[in-house]
């Protein structure tokens, strides 16, 4: 088990990384090229299709990988519900889509190329299979055709984008992109499945455990991606530009974490139809010993560099932005943990929880952006701090349901443990190079590299469980040398 999750942790890392990777590899060239106001055209219309999204897919995605999961063994039993989930993708893409259309007349005339252009997306959306082969535990096929497309549209980008005025044609390498990187799995389904025409399947026989899984993901919706769409229409387009590059950089980072909550919920879901409850139990302390692995070290590197970094990376126009990373670097923890527990709750058939755990942040997010906007025209900064405050709810409150799996001494200990060698690894290097007389771009990348190095040898040395459990295979896979804690 533990070469098979680590090694599908590899591919899922893949997977996640490249999905964000096309727009952060490109930061630093289309911050500089489209700049913060057309960019922050880009993200506030990306903002408003994505809630056609939700309504197109429902909550099809997590429900189909879980009981895909289950069915594993089944060649039969997976097929009926394949057909089941996809032909009831088609009728909800194909009703949201016509609402589309409609709203695109309503909108701001400006905005009309890019709306059009994220016409492809509902195709897109339909052809996006990945939930089946996650739920195979079978990320090789995601990750590797997902990633060469995606390549190639990272260099589309650095080709045709030249101007300002090129943000529709940005919009259109994105969509594109998307919709061929979907359509590249569709083979792979040949041997995995046995076709099932629409008579035979029952479409709605799965509706009321997909809708419970779909309105966590409206919740969800409410505060992240409404936060750009009130920020656009109550501040500005730069303001949306600032926020939203941040939250790039923070996602870019969780997608680590996002590709082992991938591979983990179809894992659990699998050994929990089995009733391994100890087996369970163990996965949990290493989940919040991965999450602490991973972003505490993140965070105080963003506190510490996020000066440097930020002008950097996105131009020193951006400057403004720096104070917003410095907030939402704490959602390496609290975020981190919310996507892993929140995967938890899903896999072990808890997503009435899960729902109430989302819609508690909801609320007050929608109220703080409001206050922070109209009252005190704090722009990004204002709906940053709304963010921390939602996650950190919604997440609370899924501790509070996890509580028989989860002990608080795992969170003090891990804290602490993680804390600790973050702080060794990082801070003494870091103080020493930033008064050295080196230029920002040697600092940082000085700093970056020196600490990776010195915290990855103290996580070996100390033989820590959660490194060597999830990355010791995957360095071994690379370096046949490599021993861990073996």
């Amino acid at each position: 088990m533990n070469s098979k999750l680590s090694l599908n942790y590899f591919y899922n890392l893949m997977y996640q990384f490249l999905a964000i990777a096309l727009p952060i590899l490109t930061v630093p060239y289309v911050s500089r090229t489209l700049g913060a106001s057309a960019l922050g055209e880009y993200y506030y219309i990306t903002a408003v299709v994505s809630y056609f999204n939700i309504f197109a897919i429902l909550g099809t995605t997590d429900y189909g990988q879980r009981e895909i999961a289950k069915r594993q063994d089944n060649k039969e039993a997976r097929s009926k519900l394949f057909w089941d989930i996809l032909y009831l993708r088609i009728i909800c893409t194909f009703i949201t889509l016509i609402i589309y259309i409609v709203f695109i007349f309503l909108f701001p005339s400006k905005y009309y190329l890019l709306l059009i252009i994220n016409l492809l997306s509902f195709i897109s959306w339909i052809f996006d299979v990945s939930w089946y082969f996650q739920g195979m535990e079978n990320f090789k096929v995601t990750a590797i055709r997902n990633g060469l497309v995606k390549i190639l549209a990272t260099i589309l980008i650095f080709i045709l984008i030249k101007r300002p005025s090129d943000v529709v044609l940005y919009t259109f390498i994105y969509v594109i992109a998307g919709l061929i990187g979907n359509l590249t799995m569709i083979p792979y389904l040949k041997d995995e499945i046995t076709f099932k025409k629409f008579k035979t399947v029952d479409v709605f026989s799965h509706v009321r455990g997909i809708l419970s899984l779909f309105l966590p993901v409206v919740a969800i919706q409410l505060y992240t991606v409404l936060n750009r769409v009130i920020l656009g229409a109550l501040s500005t387009s730069t303001q949306v530009s600032y926020f939203s590059q941040i939250m790039t950089i923070i996602n870019l980072s969780l997608s680590i974490m996002s590709a082992f909550v991938g591979v983990l919920t179809p894992h659990i879901a699998n050994i929990y139809g089995k009733g391994l409850n100890q087996e369970i139990r163990k996965l949990s302390k290493l989940a919040i010993n991965f999450v602490y692995l991973l972003g505490l070290p993140m965070m105080l590197g963003c506190l510490v560099c996020g000066d440097l970094f930020v002008p950097i990376f996105f131009g020193y126009q951006y400057k403004p932005a720096i104070p917003i990373l410095y907030i939402l670097s704490i959602l390496f923890i609290v975020l981190g943990f919310g996507q892993v527990l929140g995967g938890f709750l899903i896999s072990t058939d808890r997503q009435r929880n899960y729902t109430v755990a989302v819609s508690f942040a909801a609320v007050p997010n929608l109220i703080l952006d409001f206050i922070f906007l109209i009252v005190f025209h704090t722009g990004a900064i204002g709906v940053s701090i709304a963010t921390i405050v939602s996650e950190t709810i919604s997440t609370s409150v899924q501790i509070y349901y996890l509580r028989d799996l989860l002990g608080l001494s795992d969170f003090v200990k891990g804290f602490l443990r993680y804390g600790l060698i973050s702080t060794i690894a990082i801070l003494p290097i870091s103080l020493l190079i930033l008064l050295t007389g080196l230029s920002s771009v040697l600092k940082l990348i000085f700093i970056i590299t020196i600490a990776v190095i010195i915290y990855f040898i103290i996580l070996n040395l100390l033989k820590d469980k959660a490194f060597n459990y999830m990355l010791g295979p995957i360095i071994k896979k690379v370096y046949k040398g490599y021993k861990g804690n073996e």
